[in-house]
């Protein structure tokens, strides 16, 4: 199985944690936020080294989590003079995708504040500036880029995000619920699924009642917007099994 590890570059208040968090709620991913591990493992006192090896302690634990998940979530600033070398740690993880968060800088400075309203913010907003203008100056590497502009709309961004995982070629999960009755499974759908689905629309007993039989391209164009709905929204359309029967249909709301 192929390991996947996600590093959010971009800065303070663009948004990476609420983005890396919607990831793992909504799509299965795994998020470690970096922060507490590197505040936790780096050496004390603070030598020339400190901040090296609380990276690659990171590192250390982003590999531990991949043991266990197919794919891994992480939020950086990219401000630091190590993050290029903690990068490169990571790539002997597993395959390493690089997602540049944009949100103008004074954009992020509100998001900070609107966050700690009672001026709770770890280092002084000053401090969040400079690291903000290092990180925007900072020439890392991005093969994707998600736009986090203006405010929070969860049903856009789900469907952004989907994209997101699309462009990057990772896995898809969802975390629809699965619903059990006496003789039925109502459960996400699979990408297995595509197949049968198609059969099934193609054949014309089964869609007498709609406007015309599909090819395998726009079966597999509706199962990708039934999945999509689930995903971006939060509820829609379930794949429909017994046990007898892996894929029978679908039942849900639109």
């Amino acid at each position: 199985m192929s390991r996947h590890v996600v590093v959010l570059i971009g800065p303070k208040g663009a948004g990476k944690s609420r983005l890396g968090a919607l990831l793992d709620r909504v799509f299965g991913l795994r998020f470690l936020p970096v922060e507490p591990l590197w505040v936790e493992h780096a050496a004390s006192p603070r030598d020339a080294d400190w901040e090296t090896r609380g990276y690659l302690k990171v590192a250390g634990a982003v590999a531990d989590e991949l043991t266990r998940h197919e794919a891994v979530v992480i939020e950086v600033t990219g401000a630091a003079p190590s993050t290029p070398a903690f990068l490169r740690a990571l790539e002997s993880a597993g395959a390493l995708h690089r997602v540049r968060v944009e949100a103008s800088l004074g954009h992020c400075l509100e998001r900070v504040q609107r966050r700690d309203p009672a001026g709770h913010v770890p280092v002084s907003l000053e401090r969040v500036a400079e690291i903000n203008q290092a990180a925007a100056r900072a020439a890392l590497d991005c093969e994707q880029r998600f736009d986090n502009t203006g405010d929070w709309f969860e049903p856009a961004v789900r469907s952004r995000a989907r994209q997101l995982l699309s462009n990057l070629g990772l896995p898809r999960v969802s975390r629809a619920p699965t619903l059990t009755t006496g003789r039925l499974t109502l459960r996400p759908w699979r990408d297995a699924d595509a197949g049968p689905f198609a059969a099934m629309n193609a054949d014309p007993r089964v869609m007498q009642h709609y406007p015309s039989v599909l090819t395998r391209e726009q079966s597999d164009a509706l199962l990708d917007r039934l999945r999509g709905h689930f995903d971006d929204v939060g509820f829609g359309m379930w794949a429909v099994e017994t046990s007898a029967v892996p894929l029978m249909g679908f039942v849900g709301l639109n």
